[in-house]
């Protein structure tokens, strides 16, 4: 599942009345990435069909929008990179038009 809402999700942890379902549906596993076989990964992550997703819009001017992803099992698994960009998050895409920064792990379902 998938859910996103407007603004941060600062403030909001473990409020899921806060955020809209923008997509949800089954997955299965490919295995395992770590460091070691980080060069292979591609193989493992699972795509979501676009026409799955529910429309989020990002306000222009500085918008922003927050998504939480989740499985109703504990087989997600998120690393966090460092604590240091914009309000404390680490910068991990970027275009002229989006910044994606890294948010919180969440080891309950929901929330």
């Amino acid at each position: 599942e998938v859910y996103s809402k407007e603004g941060s999700w600062v403030g909001h942890e473990g409020q899921l009345e806060s955020f809209d379902k923008v997509a949800e549906g089954r997955i299965r596993s490919r295995g395992s990435c770590d460091a070691e076989t980080a060069a292979n990964c591609d193989s493992y992550f699972v795509n979501i069909p676009f026409e799955k997703f529910t429309q989020a819009a990002v306000r222009g001017g500085g918008g922003a929008r927050s998504f939480y992803i989740t499985l109703s099992t504990n087989d997600i698994m998120y690393q966090r990179s460092s604590y240091s960009g914009e309000g404390g998050f680490q910068l991990q895409a970027e275009t002229q038009d989006i910044e994606i920064y890294d948010g919180a792990g969440v080891t309950v379902y929901p929330f």
